[in-house]
């Protein structure tokens, strides 16, 4: 899968939310802020090796990426929703360690859309 430079699709916020600079500012900050724990509940459901815990966490993130636009994430999520569901080992240990790096990735890119709005 290849990756944009950009995470979220603005386009696809804009669709969902309309042009509301404050409410997508609030909402992409909210996301930032809630994703390190499920990047974190991600890893301790996976270090338990626990395939319900994984797909439960992956459909979580994958709906609130969603929500935001970040279809990359939300395409890893729904790939490792299906490997928990499948209880595919190989796929799951292959997916976790992405989520945090699309995390970062996704901060980042918010980060730099509200210090160029300032």
């Amino acid at each position: 899968m290849a990756y944009s430079d950009n995470p979220l699709d603005m386009a696809a916020l804009n669709e969902l939310f309309g042009d509301e600079p404050e409410f997508q500012r609030e909402l992409l900050q909210e996301f930032c802020q809630s994703s390190q724990a499920y990047s974190d509940e991600m890893l301790q459901a996976w270090e338990e090796k626990s395939f319900d815990k994984v797909c439960s966490v992956a459909h979580k993130l994958k709906s609130s990426a969603g929500t935001i636009g970040a279809i990359e994430l939300e395409a890893i999520c729904q790939r490792l929703e299906e490997a928990g569901k499948e209880q595919d080992r190989e796929t799951v240990q292959t997916l976790v360690p992405n989520i945090q790096p699309q995390l970062q990735r996704i901060a980042d890119y918010v980060a730099e859309i509200i210090s160029s709005e300032l």
